[in-house]
């Protein structure tokens, strides 16, 4: 990197995506704000804020082991000053396509990058959040949306701009709460994100709720 005067984002952009001003753009639902680039072991931040990147699944642990794995031999050379030296010429370009290939794989691969998203929102839940917390649905029109919340009052903050018709939720250990929302989400498809649902699913979600947790809202019919 430095023999071609490149940053180590400029690097990545190349390798990655051939492209040396690409811009990453959050990857949590319809969000198209640029993201910060953090290193070569990690590439772009997958959110645009702390929330967006918690839900897309920063935090899940494969995608961590997989990091790892991609940079594990080459942080001793960098770490070396031995990057640009001759004697590794080959191992660097062994390195760089080994580190697209997998990357690429990884990155664009729907069923990976659900697991990393509800890995993260399960994570996150359960390390942020109290012993208890909220899970809940509300649908609207054709669809419906599940989710998980520290306690009643953060509900309204986090549903308000979907101006939902009808809502219900639930108070659980929030280890339960997390579970069921991943297995939920993983075991459904969605109609986009992971997190919006065919309206018709709701009753079996509500259903699936109502038998481990107490209901704690309902919205006036």
């Amino acid at each position: 990197m430095n023999k071609y005067n490149l940053t180590q984002r400029q690097y990545y952009n190349i390798v990655i995506h051939g492209d040396i001003n690409y811009i990453n753009k959050c990857g949590y639902c319809d969000c198209d704000n640029p993201t910060e680039f953090k290193t070569l072991l990690i590439g772009y931040r997958r959110g645009c804020c702390p929330e967006h990147g918690n839900l897309a699944g920063w935090q899940d642990e494969e995608r961590r082991a997989h990091q790892a794995e991609v940079g594990k031999h080459s942080m001793e050379i960098i770490n070396d000053n031995l990057w640009n030296s001759p004697e590794y010429e080959e191992f660097r370009n062994e390195h760089s396509e080994r580190m697209s290939k997998m990357m690429k794989e990884n990155n664009y691969n729907p069923e990976f990058s659900k697991k990393a998203i509800c890995s993260g929102n399960r994570s996150y839940a359960i390390n942020n959040y109290g012993e208890t917390s909220i899970i809940y649905i509300w649908s609207r029109d054709s669809h419906c949306k599940i989710g998980i919340c520290e306690s009643i009052d953060n509900i309204y903050q986090k549903i308000n701009s979907y101006c939902p018709d009808y809502l219900v939720a639930f108070e659980g250990k929030t280890i339960d709460t997390a579970q069921m929302e991943y297995d939920i989400k993983m075991n459904n498809t969605a109609l986009w994100g992971n997190e919006f649902f065919d309206v018709n699913k709701f009753d079996e979600f509500e259903r699936l709720m109502s038998q481990s947790f107490k209901e704690v809202y309902r919205t006036e019919e």
